[in-house]
């Protein structure tokens, strides 16, 4: 088995595909310029990849930008890192935006229901600050 198939395997195992198109190098020093990066992305992800190209422009590093566009609707999936949470920010957050809020009854599933989504939209915007 060479490593081209053992890569394509893994590739598959992990619902992987290569982005690039065409042949233009993205590395660039100044005693070589070659195409050693391959540009991953998931599965279907190359249906909606339009307009590959590497760029022209002097990008500081010894890469080339790489530039294109997507198409189409895709399901976005924000990750977080925990533990680079400021959680005193977080809880001070919450507390200002949960005193700024109105008074509710709570008493019936209506009231109820309001209250809820209100402590859910102030848990969400304190985090996304």
């Amino acid at each position: 088995m060479t490593g081209g198939v053992t890569l394509l395997e893994i590739l598959n195992s992990l619902n992987l595909e290569i982005l690039n198109q065409g042949n233009d190098s993205i590395y660039c020093s100044a005693r070589r310029l070659e195409l050693i990066d391959i540009i991953l992305g998931s599965f279907g992800l190359l249906e909606n990849l339009k307009g590959w190209e590497v760029s022209s422009e002097p990008s500081l590093l010894d890469r080339r930008h790489f530039l294109f566009t997507l198409e189409g609707s895709l399901p976005v999936c924000l990750i977080r890192n925990l533990r680079c949470t400021n959680w005193g920010f977080f809880r001070e957050g919450v507390k200002g935006r949960l005193k700024r809020g109105p008074e509710m009854n709570m008493k019936d599933e209506g009231g109820l229901g309001l209250a809820i989504l209100f402590v859910q939209q102030a848990l969400i915007s304190a985090y996304g600050r």
